[in-house]
């Protein structure tokens, strides 16, 4: 478990230094266990909409993305590996930019 939460707080720092201007993200995790008690973590990501970086789409809206990615190792073996990217909703101006979840 202590080597999910560093590399969890390895991305997190990651997604902080992203931009100049700093990336403001929260990063959090909860840990379940299954009906048959089989561990498993669910990661829960925001972004502060004013700090991503928008740029215009397909649709001619403006939109930021956000690439994602997570490992988790144990004993030096990485376990499971999740990439993805975060994408904000459409909007016409980024003046009261959404934010990211």
């Amino acid at each position: 478990m202590k080597r999910i939460f560093i590399s969890l707080l390895i991305l997190f720092f990651s997604l902080s230094s992203m931009r100049g201007n700093g990336l403001s993200a929260l990063l959090t995790y909860s840990t379940f266990n299954t009906p048959d008690n089989k561990a498993y973590v669910e990661t829960y990501i925001s972004v502060l909409g004013s700090t991503a970086f928008f740029i215009k789409n397909a649709s001619g809206k403006m939109q930021a993305s956000i690439e994602i990615g997570i490992t988790f190792s144990q004993a030096g073996v990485i376990k499971a590996y999740k990439k993805y990217t975060l994408l904000s909703p459409e909007v016409a101006d980024t003046v009261n930019a959404p934010q990211l979840h």
